[in-house]
């Protein structure tokens, strides 16, 4: 056998085995894929507070919007948010910030919107006692002379 013919075999051998190596390869990534699509489709674990929490990035602005309305305890306006948050208020922040809370928002996660641009947490939610506004219950005449109860 001449040399030529050994390395022809060899270098056939060799690329066979690369083939089927790459073959399997393949297989391995279209199954760890599959993994991961079933993982997206599986609830994320509760807390100990019972709540699924969805974690936000370190130093994100959901995750500084997040802070500002905890320290605030409290709903906020957009705009009152992006100041407790450092950032200018422009329409392009306020547009950014608001659509990016109302995404979490409108899946149930972190945030909740409250009306034109106010914002809130969830873990808020229940722990309003909102009193009603002075005068609630009271009929007033037009010319406003006289106060009366109402019946109820």
């Amino acid at each position: 056998m001449s040399i030529r013919t050994i390395l022809d075999k060899k270098i056939e051998n060799k690329t066979k085995e690369i083939n089927e190596l790459e073959a399997k390869l393949r297989e391995e990534k279209a199954f760890l894929q599959g993994m991961l699509e079933a993982l997206k489709s599986i609830p994320r674990e509760t807390t100990e507070q019972g709540q699924g929490e969805r974690t936000l990035r370190p130093g994100s602005n959901m995750a500084r919007a997040r802070d500002v309305l905890r320290r605030a305890k409290k709903r906020l306006h957009i705009t009152d948010l992006l100041k407790g948050m450092g950032i200018e208020n422009t329409r392009s922040n306020r547009s950014s910030v608001s659509s990016s809370i109302n995404t979490y928002a409108k899946r149930g996660e972190i945030f909740t919107s409250h009306g034109q641009n106010t914002f809130g947490l969830i873990e808020f939610e229940g722990n309003e006692e909102e009193e009603p506004p002075d005068g609630f219950g009271i009929e007033t005449e037009e010319k406003g002379e006289e106060e009366k109860e109402l019946p109820f």
